[in-house]
């Protein structure tokens, strides 16, 4: 009976030992909810509540990295496919709120026909998502337009961005003309629709234009334009340029929302799980306010202790 009253003894000792270990270190991880909630079960539960706790940490420890490397992107706001290109509210009803894609997709030849014609009476930048599908169509007709479309497409950005270098190289000082020249130059980067050699050019090209807004206007080089440039680079097939500019973001704009979505996008995007995991673990702990997409990632990776 002493023996046993020892073991007792020594278990609610080292159940109180451990809760008290747990809650001094959540508090200066500075999860403070969290330690007196999990904390308040290991008191309620002395001997039981540490034990199941225990247990359950070392499983999640063991299997954590197998979650990780096997999540779903599909589950993810950052995952481009999960994307729907918004038209405005007078295309709407000019096509009876028929969304764009499905008309495309499931119509007679003769109305994805009159859905294009329609899509091109508007603004025809806006609708270059749409013009990309409808190359690809079986109709040669709607094929024919999509094609004829961002050829002007193309030709116009050409012209547009031949009389911004002009500009450019006259006033290479001027800040507002420099940063309406690489919007420009991103904005068709990123619609996809250049062949590879010339989107390797107007990388090149967007990649000097930023080293010069860097270097001499970084002031005036807001995190969501580095956020941007270094998530196209990734994109492109440029990881080590967009892990330089990343750290030039982070110089930057070392606290700013735009800097921890870079940072989780990049990381995850070229599966460096360990930066990865430091970075959702840095989001939690940081005073920044999360805008919603953000928010469902760290909720999505809350297992990340």
């Amino acid at each position: 009976m002493e023996t046993a009253t020892i073991i007792l003894r020594i278990a609610v000792i080292l159940s109180a030992v451990i809760t008290l270990g747990y809650v001094i270190a959540m508090c200066l991880k500075k999860q403070v909810k969290r330690a007196m909630l999990v904390g308040g079960m290991m008191i309620i539960c002395p001997i039981l509540g540490p034990f199941i706790f225990a247990v359950s940490y070392l499983l999640m420890q063991i299997f954590k990295r197998t979650n990780v490397a096997f999540l779903s992107r599909e589950e993810l706001s950052f995952n481009r496919e999960k994307v729907k290109v918004q038209l405005g509210d007078d295309l709407q009803r000019g096509l009876n709120k028929v969304p764009v894609e499905e008309a495309l997709l499931e119509s007679s030849n003769e109305n994805m026909r009159r859905v294009l014609l329609d899509v091109l009476k508007t603004d025809i930048e806006g609708a270059v998502p749409i013009l990309v599908d409808a190359v690809n169509s079986e109709d040669s007709e709607v094929s024919h337009y999509a094609s004829s479309a961002l050829s002007d497409v193309l030709a116009k950005f050409k012209r547009s961005q031949k009389k911004y270098d002009e500009l450019y190289w006259q006033n290479e000082f001027d800040q507002e003309l420099l940063k309406d020249y690489t919007q420009l130059v991103l904005k068709y980067l990123s619609f996809g629709i250049l062949s590879d050699m010339e989107q390797n050019q107007y990388l090149d090209l967007y990649e000097k234009l930023m080293r010069k807004r860097h270097q001499d206007f970084k002031e005036g080089l807001a995190a969501e334009e580095y956020e941007e440039w270094i998530l196209l680079l990734a994109k492109s097939g440029r990881p080590e340029q967009a892990n330089k500019w990343l750290s030039l973001l982070n110089i930057a704009h070392p606290v700013h929302l735009a800097t921890w979505r870079a940072k989780i996008k990049f990381y995850y995007g070229q599966q460096d799980y360990v930066l990865f995991e430091k970075t959702i673990r840095d989001i939690k702990n940081s005073s920044v306010f999360l805008d919603a997409e953000t928010l469902e990632i760290v909720r999505y990776f809350q297992f990340i202790d």
